[in-house]
Formats: C-alpha cells, sequence, structure tokens
C-alpha cells in the first residue's frame, strides 16, 4: 500500500503493525510530534517499502530516531575500529600470518553485545554453506 495519512495521535504514542503472532511480524513507530503536524505517515508493515524509505530518506537523523524501535541503540561511531583498538595493545605476534592491510583495519570493529541495537541498515548472518537448504 501507499503511504496514507493517519489519524491524530497523541504526541510520542505507539502503533503496531500487524502481520503474523507474536512478536515476529510486528514493527512499533513513534510519532514525533513536529512531523506529526506536517505529515502523518504509516510506517507500519503494510506501507510499501520503497515509499517509507523515500520518506526517511528525506528526515534528519534527529527526525528518523524518532521512528526507531529501539530506544537504547548503539551508534557505529561509539564502537572502537581495529586501528583504535590495537592502539592499546603492546603485545608482539612473532610473525604475522596475513598481511597488514591498514585501509581495511580502519573499517573492521569488534562488537560484543545485542546487535540488534545497532544502527545499522542491515544484519547479515554468514552462516555455514553445508546448512544452505537446495
Amino acid at each position: 500500500g501507499r503511504l496514507q495519512p493517519r489519524r491524530a495521535a497523541p504526541s510520542g504514542s505507539w502503533g503496531l503493525g500487524g502481520g503474523g503472532g507474536g512478536a515476529q511480524g510486528r514493527a512499533g513507530v513513534r510519532t514525533w510530534a513536529p512531523l506529526a503536524m506536517a505529515a502523518k505517515v504509516d510506517l507500519s508493515t503494510s506501507t510499501d517499502w520503497k515509499e517509507a524509505k523515500s520518506f526517511l530518506k528525506g528526515l534528519s537523523d534527529k527526525q528518523r530516531e524518532e521512528h526507531y524501535f529501539c530506544r537504547d541503540f548503539v551508534r557505529l561511531k561509539k564502537i572502537p575500529t581495529w586501528k583504535e583498538t590495537a592502539k592499546g595493545v603492546t603485545a608482539k605476534v612473532e610473525e604475522p600470518k596475513y598481511k597488514k592491510d591498514k585501509q581495511l583495519n580502519e573499517k573492521i570493529s569488534l562488537f560484543r553485545g545485542d546487535i540488534t541495537k545497532l544502527e545499522v541498515d542491515a544484519i547479515v548472518n554468514a552462516g555455514e554453506w553445508g546448512l544452505v537448504a537446495g
């Protein structure tokens, strides 16, 4: 469906989109008051993803955050890169197994925690090849 104007809701209210039982298939959307005045948009699971993407791309970072389901998200800039992590390490490796790639070391980070709270566009699980169906 197309993005449809939504009836006025109290500022800060939550809406849930259907689509299956339990927590799976549901999405929470928080209404942001200044945005709600300009255009109320239903970002439930029934909304066309292309239109939702277009709408969200037009928002500032702060406005987009108001639509996050997770309130305690983790920004990537808060996670040190491999290069930054290695700065504090004094242990020496006898002979490196692989050649050092300085550019790659500035892009790789190690994170331990709930990956669903990361402020990222997608999470991909690299599964074992033997488990691939078909």
